[in-house]
């Protein structure tokens, strides 16, 4: 199962969830480290809460992955797997009350430096030697996951719920330590800020289901990532699907957000309009993993035009450095080159700062009595949805009459002799067949929910030990009604 975890096409959040599991697992183990389920506080870690600025510094950051599959691996043994360098020594400086975008053309390595910073990666991937947050080294990935909102590019939400219920569950579950009342404030709040009490009381839908739009429904993945209140949000592709006035709104919604809760904000596009550039402060070119450019937009206009080339009136200087991504590429490594050469090239070197027992706060609320919460509030959200899907439930009722009235009919007055004793044991194994594929019921479900739940789970909102409990309290009422009705309409052939 462990080789499987290395594939490249492997979600996420199902990283997060082995490795975190598997750490956990693990008897030496530091005791400080924070369980999968207390990743999530309702204020920032102790060394921030009386801060309001946020300055995220990421310094000669490069990652290598090794794009074999697994499959291949163990069929050639003997074959060492080529590493492929997807980011090479990338740095920068985000600061608060302002956004920065990483943008570049596909491949570039964007969504793969959102997912380290995020701390979407596997502990022995982590160099603690490349991230820090106001100049304090950030030693692993639990640090980043605990102060760092991350909004993924798809927006796996449950369809069937309200957005109001959607935003008061994620409140419910990441904001332990508040009253009910707090939390309904603190979703009022929210959702006046994201724009949303227009749809609050509307499904938020999916592809099958009618319910609000595409910018609404990211505006709710991002209420989502910041109902704990982050000091850091980080978003991969937010504008991707949307037409260019939501994409617009989505940006203009995150600056107003960037300066009014003074968030550090780091997001990925792929190529910005004219519109949505006066929004954002500073800019990060990468080109096949490589900086080719950090600054503002002035700074990139200036580079352009040492390089003797002009940026054509129809085109803003994103869109043409795009268009000219290998003339860039090819003068930022020659740069690198001179600086090393030069004597005054200087490594940059990590401060030996005591930050792993600052963040790393001893989690001393997570009790028994949370579990049990837990369960309830799963399994709340859970009849919610089942109660809006009337058609399983009579689907589910008519196939039970039917097949009890079926097989009722097919060994009417079976006879008590050897013919009917044949005749039962085929009415006890047709009835068994029947039963037991109604305790796969719940499966459907839970492969609609399954990105949900790994995303959720990952992030620490529950223990999936909890989803799964939940869904047995619910489900076991009803298979049993179904296992009362089934045998109901063909007992008298039993006589």
């Amino acid at each position: 199962m462990a080789a499987f975890l290395h594939e490249e096409n492997l979600d996420d959040d199902t990283v997060i969830l082995y490795s975190t599991s598997n750490s956990n697992s693990n008897s030496n183990s530091d005791s400080t480290t924070p369980s999968s389920s207390s990743f999530y506080l309702s204020s920032p870690p102790a060394p921030f809460q009386s801060q309001k600025n946020y300055k995220l510094t990421v310094t000669n950051l490069s990652y290598t992955t090794d794009q074999s599959s697994t499959l291949a691996s163990l069929c050639c043994q003997e074959k060492k797997p080529k590493p492929t360098n997807v980011l090479k020594s990338v740095s920068f400086v985000a600061r608060s009350s302002e956004i920065l975008a990483v943008v570049g053309p596909s491949g570039a390595g964007k969504s793969t430096l959102l997912r380290i910073i995020s701390g979407r990666i596997r502990n022995k991937e982590f160099d603690p030697k490349t991230i820090s947050l106001n100049d304090r080294p950030i030693t692993s990935p639990t640090q980043l996951r605990r102060i760092c909102g991350y909004v993924a590019q798809e927006d796996n939400l449950l369809p069937l719920l309200t957005v109001k219920e959607t935003l008061m569950f994620s409140a419910k579950f990441r904001l332990r330590r508040m009253s009910l009342k707090e939390k309904e404030e603190r979703v009022e709040s929210l959702m006046h800020e994201l724009g949303l009490v227009h749809v609050a009381n509307s499904f938020v839908g999916d592809e099958e289901t009618r319910g609000i739009s595409g910018g609404e429904r990211k505006r709710v993945s991002i209420g989502i990532d910041v109902i704990h209140d982050p000091p850091i949000l980080l978003l991969d592709e937010p504008t991707s699907g949307l037409d260019s006035t939501s994409a617009f709104q989505v940006i203009e919604l995150l600056s107003s957000m960037a300066r009014a809760k003074q968030r550090t904000i780091v997001l990925t596009i792929h190529q910005p309009s004219y519109r949505i550039l006066q929004y954002i402060s500073s800019f990060l070119l990468l080109s096949h993993g490589l900086n080719v450019h950090n600054g503002s937009l002035e700074s990139l206009e200036d580079t352009i035009t040492d390089m003797g080339l002009k940026i054509p009136v129809q085109l803003n200087a994103i869109e043409f450095a795009m268009e000219i991504i290998k003339p860039l590429e090819d003068s930022k490594k020659y740069m690198l080159a001179k600086e090393k050469e030069s004597p005054s090239y200087a490594i940059w070197s990590r401060k030996e700062v005591k930050f792993q027992q600052d963040i790393n706060i001893q989690q001393t609320d997570y009790w028994y009595g949370w579990r049990f919460l837990e369960v309830m509030l799963l399994s709340i959200r859970f009849w919610k949805i089942i109660y809006r899907t009337k058609q399983l439930f009579l689907a589910r009722t008519v196939q039970a009459l039917v097949g009890g009235f079926g097989l009722g009919s097919v060994f009417l007055k079976v006879k008590m002799d050897e013919d009917g004793v044949a005749g039962r044991l085929g009415l006890f194994a047709f009835s068994l067949s029947f039963l037991l594929s109604s305790t796969v019921e719940a499966l459907p479900i839970y492969l609609q929910e399954r990105r949900v739940l790994m995303k959720e789970a990952s992030r620490g909102a529950y223990k999936i030990s909890s989803y799964m409990a939940a869904n047995t309290i619910i489900f076991v009422p009803f298979l049993f009604a179904v296992a009362l009705t089934f045998p109901s309409l063909f007992i008298g052939s039993l006589d």
